[in-house]
C-alpha cells in the first residue's frame, strides 16, 4: 500500500479495523489493482517469489530462475536511479511472457491451486505491463501529457476487471483510489490548468465493463487543511461562491453525499454544467458532472494526513 496512506496517523484506525475484520466470519480481504510496486514487501519479497513459481511452472532451473535477476528488475521498477540494461529487460519480460502462459496453462503445478495460478498470472501482466511503462517513461520519445498515466490506468483497469470477473466474482467491491482514477468520460471536465482531453482513467474501463453496477464517489471539500504524512499542513482556501462546495456550505451540512446519478426532487441542476474541485482541489466545470462521477462525497472541513496526529479548526458558526 502507498505510504502516503500507511505513513497516516488517520489511516491507522482503519488498518486496525482491516486487521480485525480478517479475523472474522465474513472477512474484509484487501488486494491491490494498481500495477505499480508501492510497497516494500514488493522489494523485499516478490523477486524470492515469483522466482520460486517459475522454478515450480517451468521446471528449468538455469540462471534466469534465481531471485537475483528478478530483484534487479524490482529494483529498477521501482527506483528512478537504478539500471537494467536492455538485454535484461527483454530477458525478464520474456519471462514473465513464458511464466503467464505455463500459468494459464493445462499442466499441473505443484502447490499452487487454479486460484493461485490465475493471481500469480494477471501479476506478470500487470509487472509486465509496468516494466514497459518504466522504459518508456525514463527513455522512450517524448510524449503527451498523458501518455504514461494512460498505459498505467490500462492495466489497472485490466487488474480491476479481472479482480471482480475472476478472483472476487459475486462479491461486493470497495475500490480505494485518488479521484483521478476512477473519473470516466475525462474530457467532460474543462480546467483553466489541466487539459483532460487525451485522457482515460482506470475508472473509464471499469464503467465501460460494469456499467450501472459500478459507484463511484469523489470526494471534496469546503476549506480547511490538507497535507501529506511527510509535509507540513497547508490551507485550503473556502471555495469560491457559485461552485458546488460554496453551494453545499451554504446548507449548513458538515458532511453529505450527494447522488449525482440520479438527483433527488429539486436536483436537477446537477445535471447541468457547474463548477467543482474534487481532483486536487483544482476548480474545473464539468460539463455532465453525472457521466464523470456518480456522486460527491462533501466535507465542509477538510483535516489534512499527518504523522503524530491532527487537532481540526474550531468549526465556524455562520453561514456565509
Amino acid at each position: 500500500v502507498f505510504g502516503i496512506w500507511m505513513q497516516s496517523h488517520e489511516v491507522k484506525p482503519l488498518a486496525r479495523y482491516l486487521h480485525e475484520a480478517a479475523h472474522t466470519k465474513k472477512p474484509l480481504e484487501l488486494c491491490g489493482f494498481d500495477c505499480q510496486l508501492t510497497g516494500t514487501a514488493s522489494r523485499r519479497l516478490l523477486a524470492v517469489d515469483l522466482a520460486a513459481v517459475m522454478g515450480k511452472a517451468i521446471h528449468t532451473l538455469t540462471a534466469v530462475d534465481h531471485p537475483k535477476n528478478f530483484q534487479r528488475m524490482v529494483d529498477f521498477i521501482i527506483d528512478s536511479k537504478a539500471t537494467l540494461p536492455p538485454k535484461e529487460r527483454d530477458a525478464r519480460l520474456q519471462d514473465l511472457a513464458n511464466l503467464g502462459e505455463a500459468l494459464r496453462g493445462d499442466a499441473k503445478i505443484a502447490d499452487l491451486d487454479d486460484r493461485d495460478r490465475a493471481w500469480w498470472a494477471q501479476n506478470c501482466e500487470s509487472l509486465a505491463a509496468q516494466l514497459r511503462n518504466v522504459v518508456a517513461q525514463r527513455e522512450g520519445a517524448k510524449e503527451d501529457t498523458w501518455g504514461s498515466v494512460n498505459r498505467r490506468d490500462a492495466q489497472m483497469g485490466k487488474n480491476m476487471i479481472w479482480l471482480g470477473d475472476e478472483h472476487y466474482k459475486g462479491r461486493k467491491i470497495i475500490v480505494w483510489a485518488a479521484t483521478f482514477h476512477i473519473i470516466r468520460n475525462a474530457p467532460k471536465l474543462t480546467s483553466a490548468s489541466v487539459d483532460y482531453t487525451n485522457v482515460e482513467p482506470m475508472g473509464h474501463r471499469v464503467a465501460k465493463h460494469y456499467g450501472k453496477a459500478c459507484y463511484t464517489l469523489g470526494f471534496t471539500a469546503y476549506e480547511g487543511e490538507i497535507g501529506r504524512p511527510w509535509t507540513r499542513p497547508s490551507p485550503l482556501a473556502p471555495s469560491d461562491p457559485n461552485t458546488f462546495e460554496h453551494w453545499m456550505r451554504q446548507t449548513g451540512h458538515d458532511e453529505a453525499i450527494i447522488d449525482l446519478r440520479a438527483p433527488a426532487s429539486g436536483g436537477a441542476f446537477l445535471h447541468e454544467p457547474f463548477v467543482a474541485r474534487p481532483l486536487g482541489y483544482g476548480a474545473m466545470t464539468g460539463n455532465g458532472w453525472h457521466d464523470v462521477l456518480d456522486g460527491f462525497y462533501y466535507q465542509r472541513v477538510m483535516t489534512p494526513s499527518t504523522r503524530s496526529g491532527y487537532t481540526p479548526p474550531p468549526k465556524v458558526g455562520s453561514i456565509e
